[in-house]
């Protein structure tokens, strides 16, 4: 073998570095593809999300609006509750009073109501 012969051509030389070249670019693009693609997914996702708490705000409002008309309902029965309250108070007192003054009828009243008067 002669020198001529044992010589490497220089084109054979750069055919590793353009494949080396070649997989980075294929490496590259798939990972901008699959960027891509999870970015599309991830937005949906979010958007999907973003429905759901809309959904769920509305209905806390609806709830929060329920509960605000039932409290104030309870507050227009507390009052005459109330008033009924004082008026039977005031009256079981009388009542006592007349009872302990000796009025048959108010004893017979607090007999009928509680015996161990």
């Amino acid at each position: 073998m002669t020198a001529q012969e044992t010589r490497i051509p220089e084109t054979i030389l750069y055919v590793p570095i353009v494949l080396v070249a070649l997989t980075f670019c294929v490496f590259l693009m798939v990972q901008i593809k699959g960027l891509c693609l999870g970015t599309t997914s991830e937005a949906a996702n979010l958007k999907r999300r973003i429905s759901v708490a809309d959904g769920q705000i509305a209905l806390l409002k609806e709830h929060h609006d329920r509960i605000d008309r039932v409290i104030e309902e309870q507050k227009r029965q507390r009052v005459p509750s109330k008033a009924f309250l004082k008026r039977f108070a005031d009256l079981s007192r009388d009542v006592k009073t007349l009872a302990h003054a000796g009025d048959r009828d108010a004893i017979k009243i607090l007999e009928m109501m509680s015996p161990a008067w």
